[in-house]
């Protein structure tokens, strides 16, 4: 392990490679303090920022799938977005529960996405009401799977209620 003084008087890390930050001798206690809390600032405000753009993100995600023809998202996605199908969702959720992820930035100065999301998932408080195009599927699901089984009625809606839990286990539908 490198220790501070070695570090500050300008050698290189145990890798080799000079090290790039800026650390004064411990001897000057205040200033270290001063550079500590300014960086954590930076940190905590960067987070902050974060999730604010995550929101503003989501938001523009959601007028762009209202804009589009249905069916015509993802595609839509891949040929204009650099962002994975996965972090889209994860935009659209965030900014689905801006109101409440304002509300925990305000109370958590440590707020990321992974805590967003986390804080999304385990409060069912904060789960909105299922919008009307999630009760499509849904409702058109037990309906073709109904249809398919034809008089299984019972065991239609038991296969249904499982493509419904996968489709929530794959985050499509809440």
């Amino acid at each position: 392990m490198t220790d501070l003084k070695t570090i500050a008087a300008g050698a290189t890390t145990t890798s080799g490679t000079a090290f790039s930050g800026t650390v004064l001798p411990p001897a000057d206690l205040a200033v270290l303090a001063k550079q500590i809390n300014d960086n954590h600032r930076d940190i905590v405000n960067n987070a902050k920022s974060m999730l604010t753009k995550a929101i503003a993100a989501g938001e523009a995600l959601v007028a762009a799938k209202a804009a589009l023809p249905h069916g015509e998202f993802a595609k839509w996605i891949a040929d204009n977005c650099d962002v994975m199908p996965r972090t889209v969702q994860d935009y659209m959720r965030i900014a689905a529960h801006r109101k409440q992820i304002e509300q925990w930035l305000r109370e958590n100065a440590n707020g990321s996405i992974a805590g967003a999301l986390k804080l999304i998932r385990q409060s069912p408080d904060l789960k909105p009401e299922p919008t009307i195009i999630e009760d499509e599927i849904v409702m058109s699901v037990i309906k073709k799977v109904q249809t398919v089984l034809g008089k299984e009625h019972q065991r239609g809606v038991v296969v249904a209620a499982r493509i419904v839990e996968r489709l929530k286990d794959m985050r499509l539908v809440d």
